[in-house]
């Protein structure tokens, strides 16, 4: 059932893909951003979203992906790998099938992880959002990961597997922050199903390995929040322009150009 699964998963995958190629081969949306800050990594050394001065307005983990996949491929300067990109993105659909049958025969046994796959392969949106430049099939796969190494780590007590759960984990969040509170769901579960000796301490494993993954981007990304015309100023710069605009609309009035005070 799983093998079933994974194949239906990756034939309409690649039928949807070959269909819809004439407008998913260019990106929209969110898609274009990441696009354009991967060719401004690998030309320009920049990392910025909607700017080409550097900022911190998204977690790296997708662009600097993209900016490999670019890389590998030769499209730096121009043109699109986008069929490399498919290709790559349904085999993390693949993967994510295979994961979410490992996580439930490991909670419910093989029969119930091989229905559990299968429903999950024939889920429209997991091979819908596959042809897209967007981060979830990174991060899908990522975050079902490390919830199954975490889960083992807790099973064998071992340590290189609570290490590698917390540098996955790190991978997750930084493709995906929105779903750094799912990192509690395997301590919760092995809490509730089974002994909770050396819960502590596989937590704090797992987190000194995610703050290790995390040093670099979080050093970039710093650099980047203190640099001038960064996404503090810009952000404080637009909040002000809305609340002088509410108050010009309440009164009646349009807001002017201020003018230039000279000594």
């Amino acid at each position: 059932m799983l093998v079933v699964g994974i194949v239906l998963y990756l034939a309409f995958g690649v039928i949807y893909a070959a269909r819809s190629s004439a407008t998913l081969s260019t990106p929209l949306g969110d898609g274009q951003y990441y696009e354009i800050m991967a060719r401004q990594i690998l030309t320009d050394h920049v990392y910025g979203y909607k700017s080409d001065r550097p900022n911190a307005y998204v977690t790296p983990g997708y662009p600097l992906f993209l900016a490999a996949v670019y890389g590998v491929t030769g499209h730096a300067e121009e043109g699109r790998p986008w069929p490399v990109l498919v290709a790559l993105q349904l085999l993390f659909g693949a993967g994510a099938i295979a994961l979410v049958y490992v996580l439930g025969s490991d909670l419910a046994g093989e029969r119930a992880g091989a229905i559990a796959a299968f429903l999950f392969a024939l889920y429209p949106p997991g091979f819908l959002i596959a042809p897209l430049w967007l981060t979830e099939p990174l991060g899908t796969v990522a975050l079902l990961g490390y919830v199954v190494l975490q889960l083992r780590a807790r099973e064998r007590r071992s340590v290189p597997l609570a290490l590698a759960a917390g540098a996955v984990l790190a991978l997750a969040v930084l493709t995906r922050p929105a779903v750094l509170p799912v990192a509690v769901v395997p301590f919760a579960l092995r809490a509730a199903l089974g002994p909770r000796e050396g819960l502590v301490r596989q937590a704090a494993l797992a987190l000194a390995a995610w703050a290790l993954a995390r040093l670099p981007a979080a050093a970039a990304v710093g650099g980047a929040r203190h640099r001038r015309g960064g996404p503090s100023a810009l952000k404080v710069r637009k909040a002000c322009r809305r609340v002088t605009a509410r108050m010009f609309a309440r009164a009646g009035t349009k807001p002017g150009r201020p003018r230039r005070v000279t000594e």
